[in-house]
């Protein structure tokens, strides 16, 4: 499992990680929810605090890079 909140999203592409679509953006108090696609549709949901600067100007249909660290992943058996 990899919780949203754990996923860096970024306008830029990096090393490692993954492009995705943004789908749907929704404000949430002191958090936005960023709902993702990557080209082989799966969805990849991102939770970022508000004011985050990959958010200036970031619209639904815009191509983003996400990434997360190894210790972000929990697995459940």
């Amino acid at each position: 499992m990899l919780g949203p909140e754990r996923i860096r999203l970024s306008r830029h592409d990096g090393s490692g990680g993954l492009s995705a679509t943004v789908r749907d953006i929704t404000f949430l108090g002191n958090n936005i929810h960023v709902a993702t696609a990557t080209a082989a549709g799966e969805a990849l949901s991102v939770r970022l605090p508000f004011g985050h600067e990959a958010m200036a100007g970031l619209s639904p249909g815009d191509r983003v890079h996400l990434a997360f660290g190894p210790g972000a992943a929990h697995v459940f058996c």
